[in-house]
């Protein structure tokens, strides 16, 4: 009898405790909206509401959709063409989402009528959630709304945002590029979005081959292939960039170095080089660049290797590294994200070579390379007409 006690003592508060969630489970009935629910409702409402002269109901659906989802492009569109339907658009708040979004109005634009297979594309490749609703009844209704006000306004900027609503999405940002869209708000909204995005940094790393020539006395060394990589930054023009280089094969002419005090004839090359390296873009234009060049860099070889792996015997012999040149770049598509590279260096060098073959002389090097970077910038200004 006492383990049935002990028993019902544990079973008990569960059994209640189950009966509790059993009726917590009932009440739980009232449903959250969610986003989509909202915008698939509005994009059905706001045509009807329209079409029945109900404008009131209309923009009180409006600001509904936008107080729980945002200030989304459909709200943005939908109410810039309104205002100009109503004469109101001159106290419209542009602003930097506003100039956003009528980016994103004119990707979606612009992909569905070159890319009728956008449907099939969209599920891997793009990030609009909303891009297979392109073309569907709301967004015709916007356009063909958004021509009919444009025949009947008389006001140049109204016609410019509603000829871009209306689908002619080409020239736009174009023309508020070249400052010939009469809005100051949105004006500066633009002006600051290209500002920020002009002042990002591009990032760059590249594969570089070459080929290094000795001079003076230098020269019984040998001209060397050279291997290496670099990676940098890019800005307004201006470049830096952290290189790393190779030279190897043997040397032209055997020379003496001296190891552990005694003069020793060797002609083992293998040579190292790591340097800081600046750019400045004398010309710019849409597929290439030329620009002039200087570094600054630590440059050395090894004349006599070391014995082992584990050995500190070998004797090298190195140099601070000064240099200037010119260069190009040439892009190989649009964005910028590959291009090819071709320098050209002299380098002033000082190869202390003390109870040696003397080794002064400078050096030149030619290289080029093959060259990675982040282009996102560029594909931004080109959606708004500004690259």
């Amino acid at each position: 009898m006492k383990y049935i006690l002990t028993a019902c003592a544990i079973l008990f508060p569960l059994v209640a405790a189950a009966q509790d969630n059993d009726g917590f489970d009932r009440l739980m009935t009232r449903k959250r909206i969610s986003c989509a629910d909202i915008e698939e409702n509005a994009r059905f409402l706001i045509p009807a509401y329209h079409r029945n002269g109900h404008l009131d109901s209309l923009r009180y659906l409006l600001r509904y959709w936008e107080r729980n989802c945002g200030q989304e492009e459909a709200i943005t569109r939908t109410t810039l063409i309104l205002d100009a339907e109503a004469g109101v658009l001159a106290s419209y708040p542009f602003s930097r989402l506003t100039v956003w979004n009528m980016r994103d109005f004119k990707r979606k634009t612009q992909f569905a009528r070159e890319h009728p297979e956008r449907r099939e594309f969209i599920s891997g490749n793009l990030f609009w959630r909303d891009l297979d609703k392109v073309n569907d009844q709301f967004d015709l209704f916007t356009s063909v709304l958004a021509q009919e006000v444009r025949g009947k306004s008389n006001e140049p900027f109204a016609g410019q945002l509603l000829t871009f609503y209306g689908g002619e999405t080409d020239s736009f940002f174009t023309l508020l590029h070249r400052r010939q869209i009469e809005n100051r708000a949105l004006q500066a909204s633009y002006d600051s979005i290209i500002t920020e995005i002009e002042d990002e940094y591009t990032v760059f790393m590249s594969v570089t081959a070459g080929w290094w020539i000795p001079t003076g006395n230098a020269s019984l060394l040998g001209s060397h292939p050279e291997l290496g990589f670099n990676m940098g930054v890019m800005r307004h023009g201006y470049s830096a960039d952290l290189m790393i280089l190779f030279r190897f094969l043997d040397a032209h002419s055997s020379y003496t170095v001296r190891k552990n005090g005694v003069p020793t004839m060797t002609d083992h090359f293998f040579s190292g080089y790591i340097g800081a390296q600046f750019g400045y873009d004398l010309i710019r234009r849409r597929t290439y660049d030329l620009s002039v060049l200087s570094g600054i860099a630590y440059d050395g070889f090894d004349a006599i290797a070391a014995s082992n792996a584990n050995a500190n015997d070998n004797v090298s012999v190195n140099s601070l590294n000064l240099n200037l040149g010119v260069g190009g770049r040439y892009y190989l598509e649009e964005f910028r994200s590959t291009f090819l590279t071709a320098e050209l260096r002299y380098h002033f060098v000082d190869y202390r070579n003390p109870g040696g073959t003397d080794l002064s002389g400078n050096s030149w090097s030619f290289r080029v390379g093959y060259n990675f970077s982040s282009g996102w910038q560029y594909e931004l200004l080109r959606d708004l007409g500004a690259y």
